[in-house]
């Protein structure tokens, strides 16, 4: 504290505006099936691995940047 006013500094991640759409498919995958997921959790077990593949191929080409601001 300087002069009881209180400086403070924060990091943002910030993506930049996307040139295109990206848009992850949507699969009959992903629907909740009660046969065979009887909890959330195990629909999150799922379908993780997958969610987390498409995601990474869709933002693979996204250039994110460090942003300071205070």
């Amino acid at each position: 504290m300087h002069g009881g006013s209180e400086t403070s500094s924060r990091i943002c991640l910030r993506r930049p505006r996307p040139r295109r759409h990206s848009q992850l498919t949507v699969l009959a995958f992903f629907n909740f099936n009660l046969e065979i997921d009887q909890a959330v959790e195990d629909y999150v077990e799922r379908i993780v691995f997958t969610l987390v593949g498409a995601i990474d191929e869709q933002l693979s080409s996204v250039q994110w940047r460090v942003v300071s601001k205070s």
